[in-house]
C-alpha cells in the first residue's frame, strides 16, 4: 500500500475564495476546517482536471487551469500541522497498483494512473467533523449536478431540510414516486438544481439510471460508506452494485464518505466503488471529547436504569432490538415521568419518526431508547452520554453510535454495558476479527480508546478519558496522598476502604449468598434479594427501580457465569459458592 501525506493548515492561506463565499452564503459557515478545505480542494483539483483535459483549448491553458487547481490543495496544507495531523491520502489495494518513483500508480494492465486525478476518494472523518459541507460546497461551484447517495430516508429527509434552509435546489429519488413525480425532478435538474438525492435500491431502477445519465452528473458522493461493507453482503445487496451504476452514469468524480473504517472495511469500499484503487483521505480517528467507559453489569435493564438517573442528558440508550428499545424506554417513564423518555426504531411510521425526532431535539433533559436506525446522521450537536445496553457487532459500529455525542466539542460520555452471555458471544469469533475487538474493548486491562483505534489500523494515541486511564491516574495520586499522611490516617484510609467501599449490585448479592449459603432455593432467594436491592436503589434515587424479573435475571447471570451454583445432596435445590468461589 502506498501512503501519500498531506498535512493540512489552519489558516485560510490558498483556500479557494468561491469555496468558502459559497458556504458562507448557503450555510452562514465563514471558517472551514482543514480537512473540509483538502476535501473540497480534491474535488475541485479533480473536476478541473478533468475539464481541462475535455477542453478545445491549448495544452497551455489546460496546464494553466490544472497548476490552478493544484495551488488550492498545496496552499492549504502548508501552515498548521496541529489542528490535522494525520490527514493523509492513502492509495488503496497494493495488489492492484504499484508506485512509479513519479508517485503515479501503475495498474496490473501496465498503464498508469492516478486516484486523484480521477476523483476516486475514500473520506475518514469523525463524527461531528462537518462532512456534509466537504459534498455540499463542491456542488454549489460544479457545473453539473451531485448525486448523493444515502443509506437512510431519514437522512434524506434531513438534508433535503438543510438545503431547502440554504436555498440549494434539490430533487429527491425514492421508492413509490409517480411517474409525474419523477418527470417533475428531471425538469427541476434541467431548470439547474444542483444536489439529488436517493438510496442504493431505487438506483436499481435501470430506467431511471439511463435517464440520470442524460443529466451530465458532475459528483457522487456516498454517505456512511462503510454501509457498502457492513450491509452490502447481508440484508442490503444494493450497495455492491454501486460501482456499476456510477459507470453507467458516465463515471462522474466519486467521493465516499465514512466516519470509520477499518483496513478491510477500507479495501472492501475501495474494490466495489473503485475497483481496488482510490486515495483515502483521513482525518484523525479519535474524538477526545469522548469518554470510554465499561460497566460490568449482570442486569443491563437496571443498570440503564440507575445510568438514565446518575449520567448528563440528553441521552441515547442504544438497544440490539425494537422490543428492548420499547421496553426500556417504558421502564424510564415509569421510574422517571411520562416524558423522561421515547423509543425510536425503523418500525415506526415516518411520521411518528419525525415528532420524537423533533421531540429530542428540543430536549435538554430526555433520553431516547434506539435502535441503530438512530445511529447515523443524527444532527444534535449536545449529546451528552451514549449508553449500549446490547454491544454493536463490529469496534467501527460502535465507534459510530458512541460519536453521536458530544458534536458540539464539549465533554461526553460513552458507556458500554457488558455481561458474562456478551464475553460468551464474542468469544465465538476468531481473534483479529472486527467482531473480537469488542470483547478486547470491554474486557481489555490497558486503554480501552487505543483498543478501538487499533481496530481501526489508525493512530497510536494519548488517552484523554476512559475508565482505565482514569483509574490509574486516580490510583496513582491516591498513592501519593497516602504516603504523605501520618500513620493514625493511613490506618482509617485502609479501614474505610475495606468496610466502607461502593459496591456494584452483582457484588451486593454475592455477598448476600455467601452469608447465606444453602439457605435459600432460587425462588426463595430472589425474593429475599427484591426487598434488600430496592433498599439500595432508594438511596441512589429515591425509587424502587428493581422488579421481580430483574432480579431474576441477575440470579441467572450469576449463576451463568458459574459464580453461584444449585446445590445437590444434602442441600438439594439451594443456591451455594461453588467450590473454591470468592464470596
Amino acid at each position: 500500500m502506498q501512503i501519500e501525506k498531506e498535512i493540512c493548515s489552519d489558516g485560510e492561506a490558498g483556500l479557494d475564495d468561491d469555496a468558502l463565499g459559497a458556504a458562507k452564503r448557503a450555510f452562514g459557515i465563514s471558517y472551514l476546517y482543514p480537512w473540509q478545505r483538502l476535501v473540497i480542494a480534491n474535488i475541485i483539483d479533480a473536476y478541473r482536471s478533468r475539464k481541462a483535459e475535455t477542453d478545445d483549448g491549448s495544452a497551455a491553458e489546460a496546464d494553466g487551469i490544472a497548476a490552478e487547481a493544484k495551488n488550492i490543495t498545496n496552499d492549504a496544507v502548508n501552515e498548521d500541522a496541529t489542528e490535522a495531523k494525520n490527514i493523509t491520502n492513502d492509495a488503496v489495494n497494493e495488489d492492484a497498483t504499484d508506485a512509479n518513483d513519479d508517485g503515479t500508480q501503475k495498474s496490473n494492465d501496465g498503464s498508469t494512473t492516478d486516484a486523484a486525478e480521477y476523483g476516486r476518494q475514500i473520506v475518514l472523518l469523525p463524527t461531528g467533523a462537518g462532512k456534509s459541507l466537504c459534498f455540499l460546497v463542491p456542488a454549489l461551484l460544479l457545473d453539473g449536478p451531485t448525486l448523493i447517495i444515502y443509506p437512510l430516508l431519514a437522512l434524506m429527509a434531513d438534508q433535503k431540510r438543510r438545503m431547502e434552509e440554504g436555498g440549494i435546489g434539490n430533487v429527491t429519488f425514492r421508492g413509490n414516486q409517480s411517474a409525474e413525480e419523477r418527470a417533475e425532478n428531471f425538469n427541476k435538474i434541467k431548470a439547474g438544481a444542483k444536489i439529488i438525492l436517493a438510496n442504493p435500491e431505487v438506483l436499481q431502477n435501470e430506467t431511471l439510471v439511463a435517464r440520470l445519465s442524460e443529466c451530465a452528473i458532475a459528483h457522487v458522493a456516498i454517505d456512511e460508506a462503510h454501509c457498502v461493507s457492513e450491509w452490502g453482503d447481508s440484508f442490503r445487496p444494493s450497495y455492491l452494485t454501486l460501482g456499476n451504476i456510477i459507470k453507467k452514469l458516465g463515471s462522474p468524480l466519486v467521493t465516499a464518505f465514512t466516519a470509520t473504517a477499518s483496513p478491510q472495511v477500507l479495501s472492501r469500499i475501495a474494490e466495489v466503488l473503485f475497483d481496488g484503487s482510490a486515495r483515502i483521505v483521513r482525518s484523525e480517528s479519535d474524538r477526545p471529547n469522548i469518554r470510554y467507559r465499561v460497566e460490568y453489569s449482570c442486569c443491563k435493564k437496571h443498570t440503564a436504569l440507575m445510568l438514565a438517573h446518575t449520567e448528563q442528558k440528553p441521552m441515547i440508550i442504544f438497544c440490539g432490538t425494537r422490543v428492548r428499545a420499547e421496553d426500556t424506554a417504558r421502564d424510564l417513564t415509569i421510574c422517571y415521568g411520562k416524558e423522561a423518555a421515547r423509543f425510536y426504531h425503523a418500525g415506526l411510521e415516518k411520521s411518528e419518526k419525525d415528532e420524537i425526532e423533533k421531540w429530542f431535539y428540543d430536549k435538554t433533559d430526555a433520553v431516547l431508547c434506539a435502535t441503530c436506525a438512530y445511529g447515523m446522521g443524527v444532527d444534535k450537536k449536545d449529546i451528552r452520554t451514549i449508553v449500549h445496553i446490547d454491544a454493536p457487532n463490529t469496534a467501527e459500529q460502535y465507534i459510530q453510535e458512541a460519536g453521536r455525542s458530544g458534536r458540539d466539542g464539549k465533554d461526553a460520555n460513552a458507556i458500554l454495558l457488558w455481561s458474562p452471555a456478551d464475553t460468551a458471544r464474542f468469544s465465538r469469533f476468531p481473534k483479529g476479527s472486527r467482531e473480537y475487538a469488542m470483547k478486547e474493548f470491554a474486557e481489555t486491562k490497558n486503554c480501552r480508546r487505543q483498543v478501538l483505534l487499533d481496530a481501526l489500523g489508525a493512530e497510536k494515541a494519548v488517552c484523554s478519558g476512559c475508565d482505565i486511564c482514569d483509574a490509574e491516574k486516580k490510583a496513582e495520586a491516591k498513592e501519593r496522598a497516602f504516603r504523605a499522611m501520618p500513620s493514625y490516617k493511613k490506618i482509617r484510609c485502609l479501614v474505610q476502604d475495606r468496610f466502607f467501599r461502593a459496591e456494584r449490585d452483582e457484588e451486593f448479592a454475592l455477598r448476600f449468598i455467601a452469608n447465606h449459603r444453602n439457605a435459600y432455593t432460587k425462588i426463595e432467594l430472589e425474593g429475599m434479594l427484591l426487598p434488600l436491592l430496592n433498599e439500595r436503589s432508594q438511596k441512589i434515587c429515591g425509587l424502587n427501580t428493581w422488579e421481580h424479573d430483574t432480579v431474576s435475571e441477575l440470579v441467572f447471570q450469576l449463576e451463568k457465569s458459574g459464580r453461584i451454583c444449585i446445590k445437590t445432596f444434602p442441600w438439594k435445590g439451594k443456591v451455594g459458592i461453588p467450590r473454591g468461589g470468592k464470596s
